[in-house]
């Protein structure tokens, strides 16, 4: 049964004639497609400044400027043929490449946005998958080897891959092993690293990794389980407030969080599908949530695996201002005061 919220939205929805404020969005948020890459759009991100990169395999990057006007980034120096994540941080455009599985290739590029041209960060990890850069400039990046299958032990991992000044290169080493099918990867405000994986029984489960600095030392501390046994595997988010998004079978989700702000265990939907992929936040003025208002960013995810379809997740505004502004007392009130 839709909660009130949810009547009140797709009232004056009908009201203002938006018929795509009553989608699968939850209450308090719209959702509406649009195209993305019509051969298959493979990952996404948002650069600070709005514009949207959508990666396909085996193609130019398209671009999305924050006005809507699409253009196409030609790579050189990069083969994109099997993309799994991308991020945009420090002018750079990072993109994740495994080339196949199996095949033992596997590379973290960063991409000049402005040219195009590719610089190789890391290379020949098989099941390369996303990538995310903390303000220090490490970079980490996850392998969903997944099982190794004489054995039945898990082979993921989560790297990090650090500039070393010295040898002008850079330089890469395993913090987490024995995973499994190691998916989305962020950094929150204190530094630490999140991370997700589909476990052994292809259940989600997303991971704190507490960082450590002691001068240009960094150290790391054992995963802590913040949810288990979500359906939504594929990607992971962050926002601003550390709120952290994950997709799907079912859709996008929120991982709960208690007064304090701690995670719970648990997830709710934020936009119900049948199957969602790569995840892209661009934070707004204010934080994200329910009747927030545009000034609160929103959330772009691909509509199904290499799908040619985006969905962009939107807050609504406050809903009393939607009813006034309906009936035409919007102005009346405002003058009133």
């Amino acid at each position: 049964m839709m909660g009130l919220r949810a009547i009140v939205v797709c009232v004056v929805a009908s009201i203002l004639s938006f018929a795509s404020l009553c989608q699968a969005a939850a209450p308090g948020f719209a959702s509406s497609g649009q195209q993305g890459v019509a051969a298959g759009t493979a990952a996404l991100a948002y650069a600070p400044d709005g514009t949207l990169y959508l990666g396909q395999n085996d193609g130019p990057i398209t671009v999305i400027s924050p006005t809507g006007q699409r253009s196409q980034l030609d790579v050189s120096g990069a083969t994109l043929h099997s993309i799994g994540g991308m991020m945009v941080a420090n002018g750079q455009l990072y993109v994740t490449d495994n080339k196949g599985w199996g095949d033992g290739l596997g590379d973290l590029y960063a991409i000049n946005p402005a040219t195009g041209l590719a610089t190789t960060v890391l290379s020949g990890v098989d099941a390369i998958t996303d990538v995310a850069v903390a303000p220090d400039g490490r970079i980490y990046v996850t392998d969903a080897a997944g099982i190794n299958y004489d054995t039945g032990a898990p082979i993921g991992k989560l790297w990090e891959v650090a500039y070393d000044s010295a040898s002008s290169s850079y330089l890469s080493r395993t913090i987490v092993d024995g995973l499994y099918y190691m998916a989305g990867v962020g950094i929150d405000h204190s530094g630490n690293v999140i991370f997700q994986q589909a476990n052994g029984s292809f259940a989600g489960e997303v991971y704190r990794l507490d960082v450590s600095h002691n001068g240009s030392l960094v150290s790391y501390g054992t995963p802590v389980l913040l949810a288990g046994g979500l359906s939504a595997s594929f990607d992971m988010i962050m926002d601003a407030q550390d709120d952290i998004f994950v997709s799907g079978v079912g859709g996008v989700f929120e991982l709960n969080r208690d007064g304090a702000g701690g995670f719970t265990g648990s997830a709710w939907a934020l936009d119900g599908a049948d199957y969602t992929t790569s995840l892209a936040f661009l934070n707004g003025s204010v934080p994200f949530g329910p009747f927030a208002g545009d000034d609160s960013g929103k959330l772009t995810y691909i509509a199904g695996y290499n799908s040619p379809n985006i969905v962009t997740v939107t807050a609504l505004p406050e809903p009393a201002s939607l009813v006034l502004l309906a009936s035409g007392l919007l102005g009346l009130v405002t003058r009133r005061r």
